[in-house]
Parts: structure tokens; sequence; C-alpha cells
């Protein structure tokens, strides 16, 4: 079970330009988590999760922080709990039916209906594997991406994740689309990060 961590975010020439902080502690699913973009200055997060609800916070550039108080609408997620709730559905997934829940967003200060199945058997570095697709279940899809994720079905190891980042182009304010692996071994090419502090 995920309980907590950080994630760090660097440009191409190893500048660190975001930071997140996750806790799982209070939902498995919705982590109290805050994302800052320096490089856009702009943060948003979940500052804390009740039974009854889930207040989140957002600030964009120029702009009053803004914050709303969503109900508790289960099943629900949010942020990278969506891996939590797409591992704990992985049986029903894999038996080709569709799981349902509801995405909190914080930068959108609103939560959404999503539905998660599965699109077909792949290898993935020569394992067998599966790949997922996550779409919303509502009016949102007409502006939405879809998600595609890949999962080791046995131990529900997440391989692969294509679709909206947590990182924003500086012009647009939109979510960059990203492809982010999660391979046996580091590729080579990949740059040695610096060490936290």
């Amino acid at each position: 079970r995920w309980a907590s961590g950080s994630i760090r975010y660097f440009d191409p020439l190893g500048k660190e330009i975001g930071f997140k902080t996750l806790d799982f502690s209070q939902d498995p699913y919705i982590p109290v988590y805050r994302t800052t973009l320096s490089y856009v200055d702009y943060y948003e997060g979940i500052s804390a999760v009740t039974a009854d609800g889930i207040l989140m916070v957002k600030k964009e550039r120029g702009k009053k922080e803004k914050t709303a108080t969503l109900k508790r609408r289960p099943p629900q997620a949010g942020d990278s709990g969506i891996h939590s709730i797409i591992r704990d559905n992985l049986p029903l997934l894999l038996s080709g039916k569709t799981a349902t829940f509801r995405l909190a967003l914080a930068g959108a200060l609103d939560d959404f209906r999503f539905k998660v199945s599965k699109l077909r058997d792949v290898s993935y570095e020569g394992i067998p594997a599966v790949e997922l697709v996550m779409k919303p279940d509502s009016l949102l899809s007409i502006i939405a991406d879809d998600v595609f994720l890949v999962y080791e079905p046995i131990k529900g190891r997440l391989l692969e994740y294509r679709g909206p980042s947590n990182l924003h182009d500086p012009k647009s304010g939109d979510p960059w689309l990203a492809r982010i692996i999660y391979p046996a071994q580091t590729p080579a090419d990949i740059k040695v990060l610096p060490p936290l502090d």
C-alpha cells in the first residue's frame, strides 16, 4: 500500500522545476498532496480529506488562491490515487468488466466521473501485460484526452502511463501530454539526477 512520498520534476538540462508531496494516511485513494511548479508560478493540491469532504486549493500566476470543498462520493480517487484504485480493481478489469469512479482534480477544483476498461493484452519488455484505457464518463469526454495505462497483471505493477501530465505548458497553461515509463532497468541515456538535499 502506497503510504507517502515525494516527486521531483526536472527540465531536460537537469534544473528542478517542480515538486510534489503525497500523504495517503487519510485515504488510500485520495492523498493529501501539494504540487508546486516554480517555472509557471503555480500550485495545487488537496489539503484535507475527511469523512464528509475533500478540501482543494489552487493558485495560478497573477491570480488569487482559490479553494473548494467537494462532497465525498465513493468510489472516489484523487491525483496519484488513480493508481491505487485501478490496482485494486485490476481483477475486475482483467475479467473484461469496467470500473467506474469519481476523480477529484484539484486543478479544476471539482471531481468528474471516469471509467476504466481493458483495451488489450500486450507484451512489455518481454513480459505479459495488459493495456487499459481511462475515459471521462461525462461531457468532459468532449475536451479531455483519454489516458492509456499498461499494467503487469499478476503483481499490479504500473509499467507505462500515457496522458495528461502534472506539468503545464507555460504558454497555454494546459497540461503537457506525457509518456511515463517504469522499466525494470534504468535506460542508459537517462541523466543521473542530483540527490535530495
